[in-house]
């Protein structure tokens, strides 16, 4: 995940650097990465696929995954308005409760994790589907069950700087704030 010996050149932070390692999941936490985050930006960005180039200045500051974050909170509050989701256990069930539209977008985001478990292209196609409104409120109720399946750290709470914030509590934006839709 991180070069250790390009950054223990260049780093002025002696954490994990002094113990010539690589930082781990308790480092990162410490330095005010959530593991939600942590764990959602790897599904999204397909980490034996594509793994995510990391900055070392990025990683003493907490914000590798503020991308992630985002994301996540955004997606959150989506699904948190379409609550109550429906119980869906199998694929079959999820589609006999959809539309053909809402089929399709099924349909679609099944090939794509078909595909060896290609997360990054899956999650985007319900995302969208979330996003833009274009389905029935039934289908996007279906569709968000779906995506709590896939992802649970979309029902995580949001943590900045190791606190238990409300989503979409402040306007605020950037490192360590939350901000609404």
């Amino acid at each position: 995940m991180v070069r250790l010996g390009t950054f223990s050149k260049v780093c002025t932070y002696r954490d994990w650097h002094i113990e010539h390692r690589p930082p781990n999941l308790t480092d990162l936490a410490e330095h005010g990465i959530c593991i939600a985050d942590f764990e959602f930006g790897l599904l999204w960005a397909g980490h034996y696929r594509h793994p995510r180039r990391l900055q070392c200045s990025a990683l003493h500051h907490g914000v590798s995954f503020w991308d992630a974050s985002v994301t996540r909170r955004r997606w959150g509050n989506l699904l948190r308005r379409r609550e109550p989701l429906p119980q869906v256990r199998s694929h079959a069930e999820a589609a006999g409760l959809l539309s053909s539209e809402g089929k399709r977008v099924l349909d679609t985001f099944d090939a794509a994790i078909s595909r060896d478990l290609n997360t990054p292209a899956a999650l985007p196609v319900l995302y969208r589907a979330q996003r833009r409104g274009e389905l029935l409120n039934e289908d996007q109720t279906v569709l968000a069950t779906v995506a709590r399946t896939l992802a649970p750290s979309l029902a995580a709470p949001l943590i900045v700087r190791g606190q238990v914030s409300e989503i979409g509590s402040s306007s605020a934006s950037g490192p360590g704030k939350t901000a609404s839709l």
